[in-house]
């Protein structure tokens, strides 16, 4: 096997190294755009200044939040051609693991039972937006009678108390890749007859996959959620899409992009807006009184990466400038909340601006309807469920126009701004400041709009349509 370089010297790159080991493909190097790394030993490998990949033609396998801008670099670099996805060597793996997996052919399955819905969350319980859909869409179908099943991170934070005894804790981002994936395929086995949701598009989609090949009867139906607009997750699905039943964006711009730029099977895309519970019995008024603050609500985990909650003191800063009268309440938790924490400390802004922490997804509801809009500095989505939530309970979403935002969010209740731009979404908070009427207006439409669009009920109808019982049944 030629060898490969890993991009990306932190716990993602390690965790990648661990699965090209394991499936046989050797890792010479890491390399990295941080300077103090180079020169350095991660795992056993030493690590190399990007420039270092001139030396040999090693395929490189890119391993970081940094995905985008790391493609564009390598592409600068004239070595576009030597990227390689490590999700070309997981469907190489399941193309050699006939052998390995021939026992479970003759697995006797009961293929009258009804199914068991096994849902996947490889990077763990972290109370995301995956998580929260997760949690929304399973507790529905309980209540319908089906089995439900979560397959973990080992070094996930614990499932809910409802859901404690129905999930498994599997080694889905650690060494041993190989002896995790028997573990996922086994306890797919014991589970069977299923149906597999899946929404990161890694071990559980190849240990569903792997068991689809060898019993069909085990696997009913593989389906892929795919939560936000990486290249990465697209490809992969491209790549799988013989082994998968049904992939739903949860946007139509994904959906789009599966379609026109991946050329997945038109039928096989399929949409439906993302479930959200709201609350009916909490009510709501707006701040019109301009003597008292506009209120600002942000709720997302507190990091550079994807949410850019780093512009948060930017923000704030633009705000003070432009003399508007508010309080911003910050719920969530991450690497950038002590430099969030000592902007409002050095800048004096702590009458304006608050840390609330990381608030359970059951009580945002209550948050949200304490806000009179709701802000969003994302660099990409899917569709962010926090603004749904927002919205459903009565704000005015001033957000950046990332996936899933223009065709929720129109011109009369609320705002989109192009990516980065502060200023925009600074004079846009200053002109609900100074026209406080606007609050009640665009806030009860876009509370009426997600409501409408965004049932739990008649998103389960959905995705129970796209699975053979439930077509079945219609």
């Amino acid at each position: 096997m030629d060898p490969v370089v890993v991009f990306g010297a932190g716990t993602g790159g390690k965790i990648v190294k661990w699965m090209l080991n394991d499936f046989g493909i050797p890792v010479r190097a890491f390399t990295d755009n941080g300077k103090d790394k180079w020169g350095t030993i991660l795992d056993g490998i030493p690590v190399i200044p990007p420039d270092s990949l001139y030396d040999d033609e090693s395929r490189i396998v890119i391993a970081s939040t940094w995905e985008s801008e790391i493609r564009k670099q390598l592409t600068e670099m004239g070595l576009k051609d030597r990227v390689v996805e490590k999700e070309v060597f997981m469907y190489q793996y399941l193309e050699q693991s006939a052998g390995v997996y021939s026992d479970l052919s003759g697995y006797p399955i009961d293929s009258s039972k009804k199914p068991t819905f096994l849902f996947g969350t490889d990077l763990g319980l972290y109370q995301g937006g995956v998580e929260s859909w997760t949690y929304t869409v399973a507790d529905e179908l309980r209540k319908r009678g089906y089995g439900i099943k979560i397959l973990t991170n080992q070094t996930s934070q614990p499932a809910p108390e409802r859901f404690q005894n129905d999930t498994y804790y599997l080694n889905m981002r650690g060494r041993e890749y190989c002896s995790g994936l028997r573990d996922t395929v086994h306890v797919i086995m014991e589970n069977a007859p299923c149906v597999v949701i899946d929404s990161w598009q890694s071990m559980t989609m190849l240990a569903a996959a792997i068991v689809k090949r060898q019993n069909q009867v085990a696997v009913r139906q593989l389906i892929e959620i795919v939560h936000n607009n990486l290249p990465r997750l697209f490809g992969i699905v491209k790549k799988f899409e013989a082994e998968i039943n049904a992939c739903m964006g949860v946007s139509r711009d994904i959906n789009r992009s599966l379609v026109e730029e991946y050329q997945m099977a038109p039928e096989k895309v399929h949409y439906k807006e993302s479930p959200v519970k709201y609350d009916a019995g909490i009510g709501r008024d707006y701040m019109s009184d301009e003597s008292q603050p506009l209120r600002i609500g942000y709720a997302a985990r507190l990091s550079k990466s994807q949410k850019r909650a780093d512009l948060l003191p930017e923000l704030m800063d633009r705000l003070m400038e432009r003399k508007v009268h508010f309080r911003m309440q910050i719920a969530g938790s991450g690497a950038l909340r002590d430099m969030i924490q000592n902007h409002i400390t050095e800048k004096g802004y702590a009458q304006f601006v608050s840390l609330t922490g990381y608030i359970p997804r059951e009580e945002m509801n209550r948050f949200w309807s304490s806000q009179d809009i709701f802000i969003n500095l994302s660099e990409y989505e899917g569709t962010s469920l926090s603004m749904l939530e927002a919205m459903g309970n009565g704000c005015v979403p001033i957000v950046t126009k990332v996936a899933g935002c223009e065709e929720f969010v129109a011109e009369d209740m609320g705002y989109l701004c192009e990516i980065g731009d502060l200023d925009a979404m600074a004079e846009k908070i200053a002109y609900l400041d100074r026209h406080r009427e606007k609050l009640g207006q665009m806030g009860q439409k876009a509370c009426e709009s997600a409501r409408r669009k965004c049932s739990v009920e008649a998103y389960v109808d959905h995705l129970l349509g796209l699975t053979a019982e439930g077509r079945e049944k219609g």
